[in-house]
């Protein structure tokens, strides 16, 4: 009976010197703004971000619940507020946008998010835009085209450019030699 005593004083020692020292428990991270975190990405741009072409902005928001809107930038210019739409429970949430960049060279994408505690968390990202490449693709050709040697000729075909091109102008005189 004394062995029972002496182990239940010493479970309730030691039960009341964690309770006293480990003090006030860590709260839940999902419940502090501050927690708050945006990633910034570019969901198609693998094969390279092009002039004029359409690039989809990724933005993926932790507590997206402690969040009241986001403002999204490019250059410093503002541009788009999203809003985020994901359950209260949800740990994570994905903003798309879409946007197709006429200049070429860096541009910055900033996010400020609005915290549910009035403050702002700024999150940013750099993307490089290359210049888009005209290129001409020749539908027809004639295969079979003889044309006489010192003669002026003409040759037909049709040719189409890739979408991000513009108009392309195609002009040939000459003569055939031997």
């Amino acid at each position: 009976m004394h062995f029972y005593i002496r182990t239940l004083s010493y479970l309730i020692t030691i039960f009341s010197v964690l309770l006293f020292t480990c003090g006030e428990l860590p709260s839940d991270p999902a419940t502090d703004p501050n927690n708050v975190i945006a990633t910034i990405t570019i969901s198609d741009g693998a094969s390279g971000i092009v002039q004029d072409k359409l690039v989809t902005i990724q933005l993926v928001v932790r507590y997206p619940d402690l969040t009241e809107k986001i403002l999204v930038s490019l250059n410093n210019v503002s541009d788009t507020t999203l809003y985020c739409n994901a359950s209260t429970s949800a740990t994570f949430d994905t903003l798309f946008m879409s946007r197709a960049f006429k200049d070429t060279g860096h541009v910055v994408i900033r996010a400020d998010v609005g915290l549910t505690n009035g403050a702002i968390k700024v999150f940013y990202d750099t993307i490089t835009v290359q210049p888009k490449s005209l290129t001409v693709t020749f539908d027809t050709v004639p295969q079979a085209h003889c044309v006489a040697t010192g003669e002026p000729d003409t040759l037909v075909f049709v040719a189409s450019t890739d979408p991000s091109g513009g108009n392309i102008t195609c002009t040939a005189a000459g003569m055939i030699s031997e």
